[in-house]
């Protein structure tokens, strides 16, 4: 170790080593973005540049722009990302204090090693404790704007869960996969699996205990502004951080003044909800997609779903104010107590029935025309 470098050496290692993870996962979007961002930091390694810095975080984020554009308006790019530039920023600035602060002096001699270890514990739980909050506090604006919920107690679950992730499911992975040639894996899998259930089990029992997750939907702005006060605050280091202030500020507020949704539509336009007066939300369908609804009722901070009647008349259904969906085979119609009244409509031909009464007519055929005419409802 004293005549070559073996951080190059560990680093070629475990370039090789991601890059077999990376075939043998089925190169998913999320892996190769992974992927691409310790390749190069681990390349970085090898020609004796820093592994973690700002410029090579710069160059990651590039190529994962250039292999997977789509993937930059996703919550897995900007919360991954969010997550790294919060983490070497705060780190950075850690380390800079550090050497401009007053050095403490070693410890002494005769400490014990029960005090020693217990020191060193310390600072690893510490250390974790530091690395979830910041990251976990870059990575929330985002969670909120996709998901409409944040995770007040993932604080507790990361440092509950990291240990059991650190000395059991990830060691008994790497063992698992040295001994799967030799079918001798079997044992190694198993202990790891009992780890994932154990970890995932407290993840499942703190959030039954969290007092909120759901927070309602974010407006754009909102997330526009609070996007530039995380970059500020990541990329200068200099008193510019101040600048952020006033993005944070704008915000808050925006958030704090944001209307309310009370209609959603589904990209394939089979699915619509719209909230009622009480609190609930009523959709089209009698069985919607769980986690298309599940994020709706988060956004609307909706009560309860209500699923749509059914009439075995095929002609227009009856609507009255503060009435859940009403269906027949091709048309839907739900009318909430601000007059706002709904149409689902399978085809042009029984969106036809709704124009006398609908405010909107939600018509699943990507080809159909308008059939209420100029002065007729809003068409989707």
């Amino acid at each position: 170790s004293s005549r070559h470098s073996t951080k190059k050496y560990a680093a070629a290692i475990a370039l090789a080593a991601i890059a077999f993870y990376l075939l043998i996962s089925g190169a998913g979007v999320a892996t190769e973005r992974s992927f691409l961002m310790l390749a190069i930091m681990l390349m970085a390694a090898i020609f004796d540049r820093a592994a973690i810095s700002m410029r090579n975080f710069a160059l990651a984020a590039l190529a994962v722009a250039l292999a997977t554009p789509h993937e930059i308006v996703g919550p897995s790019f900007q919360m991954s990302f969010a997550a790294t530039a919060a983490l070497i920023s705060a780190y950075a600035a850690w380390g800079e204090w550090r050497q401009n602060g007053k050095r403490r002096p070693p410890p002494p001699k005769n400490t014990s090693f029960f005090r020693h270890g217990s020191g060193v514990v310390a600072r690893h739980f510490v250390g974790l404790a530091a690395t979830s909050l910041v990251a976990g506090t870059a990575t929330a604006l985002f969670a909120a704007w996709h998901f409409q919920r944040v995770s007040p107690l993932g604080l507790v679950a990361n440092l509950a869960t990291m240990p059991i992730i650190s000395a059991v499911v990830m060691p008994f992975l790497v063992l698992g996969l040295v001994l799967m040639p030799f079918g001798l894996d079997g044992p190694a899998f198993a202990v790891m699996g009992k780890g994932i259930g154990l970890f995932t089990g407290i993840a499942i029992a703190l959030s039954k205990h969290s007092p909120f997750d759901a927070i309602g939907i974010l407006p754009a702005s909102a997330v526009v502004c609070l996007t530039l006060a995380l970059v500020i605050l990541t990329l200068t280091t200099t008193r510019l951080r101040i600048a952020a202030l006033p993005f944070l500020a704008v915000g808050v507020v925006l958030i704090a003044r944001r209307p309310a949704p009370d209609l959603f539509i589904s990209e394939d336009a089979r699915l619509v909800a719209l909230k009622l007066s009480d609190g609930s939300v009523t959709v089209n369908r009698n069985r919607p997609n769980s986690f298309t609804l599940e994020d709706w009722t988060r956004a609307m901070m909706a009560t309860d779903v209500v699923k749509p009647g059914r009439t075995a008349s095929s002609a227009m259904p009856e609507i009255a104010p503060e009435v859940p969906f009403s269906c027949t085979r091709t048309l839907c119609v739900a009318w909430n107590a601000r007059g706002v009244v709904v149409a689902q409509a399978a085809s042009e031909d029984a969106a036809r029935d709704a124009c006398a009464v609908a405010s909107l007519i939600v018509i699943d055929d990507a080809t159909a025309g308008d059939p209420c005419g100029a002065n007729g409802p809003a068409i989707v």
